[in-house]
């Protein structure tokens, strides 16, 4: 059971990944303030800006969705939505649209 939470925490449907930009999201803030942070944050950077645009944000994305997926995963458990861990439907709602 556990790893289908864990699965669930990392599963972003198109929809979450396309509302990545609006603020409301935490993916900016987490971005900026985590994953470019701190002594090697400008080096990452740098080496992500070799990735095509296309690849570069489904990286960061992943990053951001794989350092939340906890928070995610106990969110959906106690009811909640959480449009700074991803906007998206709840777990229930994505579920029944998989093809999105």
């Amino acid at each position: 059971m556990l790893s289908t939470f864990t699965t669930w925490g990392c599963w972003s449907p198109k929809d979450e990944f396309n509302a990545r930009v609006k603020p409301e999201s935490g993916f900016t803030d987490f971005r900026e303030q985590v994953l470019f942070s701190g002594q090697s944050g400008p080096d990452y950077k740098a080496k992500v800006a070799k990735l095509s645009d296309q690849d570069k944000d489904r990286f960061l994305y992943q990053e951001f969705v794989r350092a939340k997926h906890a928070e995610r995963i106990r969110a959906w458990i106690m009811g909640q939505t959480k449009d700074q861990l991803g906007i998206r439907d709840s777990p229930q709602a994505a579920l029944t649209h998989r093809d999105r």
